[in-house]
């Protein structure tokens, strides 16, 4: 391409240009600007018909306790090092803590014990019953809050290596 040619190229294409490295310097502006996510989020809501569902930022701790559970976390270490974590969900409606039969829920490959939190938006009710908007009177959708209610001391184990277990006795994760 020769100079002149090259010169006519940029003065019919130069409003295209400019608009293209404008495009590129906002969005590298804003990953500078948003070392979370939540830049990111929070810009997107002023968008018409955005319904951000605030689960896919809260913790397993945040989602139990937003549901009207308490929650417990306990901590595991292997013979190996391996710190793991474990939620335990408590209803706070039932009293007698003794009758409850327990139960461990285990995610599969690559997931956490969110996994099992995140079905739907529902609630305890002032009975300590839980349901879900829309769903009343029915069995909701998600294993761990439904099993809470019906009588079970749930507990939901986490694996080595993801989000909630990626501490070790003599390792770090780096």
């Amino acid at each position: 391409m020769s100079s002149t040619s090259f010169e006519s190229f940029v003065k019919l294409n130069s409003y295209k240009i400019v608009k293209y490295c404008s495009f590129v310097l906002v969005i590298l502006l804003a990953i500078y600007l948003a070392p979370s996510g939540d830049f990111m989020i929070n810009g997107l809501k002023c968008l018409p018909g955005y319904n951000h569902d605030l689960d896919t930022v809260r913790t397993s701790v945040e989602i139990i306790e937003s549901r009207g559970f308490q929650s417990e976390t306990h901590y595991i270490t292997t013979t190996d090092g391996y710190i793991l974590t474990f939620h335990r969900i408590v209803n706070p409606y039932i009293k007698d803590r003794s009758t409850l039969k327990p139960i461990l829920l285990q995610h599969g490959f690559q997931s956490s014990s969110k996994g099992w939190l995140i079905n739907s938006a529902g609630a305890l009710d002032s009975r300590g019953v839980y349901s879900e908007p829309g769903r009343e009177g029915q069995v909701g959708n998600a294993l761990a809050f439904v099993l809470a209610t019906h009588g079970y001391d749930v507990w939901l184990a986490n694996m080595r290596g993801n989000v909630y277990s990626l501490n070790h006795t003599v390792f770090t994760s780096d």
